[in-house]
């Protein structure tokens, strides 16, 4: 059966877009609103899609293939940002080496790539250095990438409903304490997903049960809107 797209859900994946851009560039004013939270966001869909993805499945997978599964998963997520990432990455490293090109220092625009395939593999080196990174919010997605594999896992679980309890009480106190964690640390950006992940998977659960109650006609449509395919 063909996949079709939530329109719903792609326009608000678009703004939490231009929100992140619009923090990073510093445009109207937005450093003074809790952008970052957009970024969570991203991670909360990323963990509905993947309980929606297994729960689809249902008891289809052995429980002796849930791993290389959960490998594969993660594996097929890395190959959709892979496009993404070899235009995205090198096109950033050009324009910051324009400006020296453009002095004629060669020098320092052949130096200036020095960092740019470690973070084509998502493990920039400048990131845990005092000096700075180019691309450090690049972090984000090696983070997802990372937790990726444990939470496919947990999603075929039979006991992912309590195991997701105990990850949804972890995302409570990460959130109430989050003023206390810094948002460019390593450490932190993979607490941050798994935080959020589980936010997708309780987020998931309530829509489910939702769905199946008697609601008033408005709120079905509304749940229609936000019910994401896979």
């Amino acid at each position: 059966m063909k996949k079709t797209r939530n329109c719903v859900v792609d326009l608000y994946r678009f703004i939490a877009a231009l929100m992140i851009m619009f923090c990073h560039l510093d445009l109207v004013g937005a450093r003074q609103f809790p952008t970052y939270m957009f970024v969570d966001f991203f991670f909360i869909l990323s963990g509905y899609f993947t309980v929606a993805h297994f729960a689809k499945l249902g008891a289809k997978t052995a429980p002796n293939e849930r791993g290389r599964t959960a490998l594969r998963y993660t594996g097929k997520k890395f190959l959709q940002f892979l496009p993404h990432l070899l235009i995205a990455i090198p096109l950033v490293y050009l324009a910051r080496g324009a400006t020296f090109a453009y002095h004629g220092d060669w020098q320092t625009f052949f130096l200036s790539f020095k960092d740019m395939f470690a973070e084509l593999l998502l493990s920039p080196t400048t990131f845990f250095e005092s000096g700075g990174r180019l691309l450090g919010p690049i972090w984000y997605l090696s983070a997802l990438l990372i937790v990726m594999p444990a939470f496919s896992y947990i999603c075929q679980s039979p006991y992912r409903r309590p195991v997701g309890l105990l990850g949804l009480i972890y995302a409570f106190f990460f959130y109430t304490l989050q003023t206390a964690i810094s948002a460019f640390d390593p450490v932190s950006s993979v607490l941050k997903c798994i935080a959020a992940m589980f936010v997708g998977m309780f987020v998931f659960d309530i829509v489910s049960e939702l769905k199946s109650a008697k609601l008033r006609t408005w709120v079905k449509f509304y749940l229609r809107l936000l019910r994401c395919p896979v």
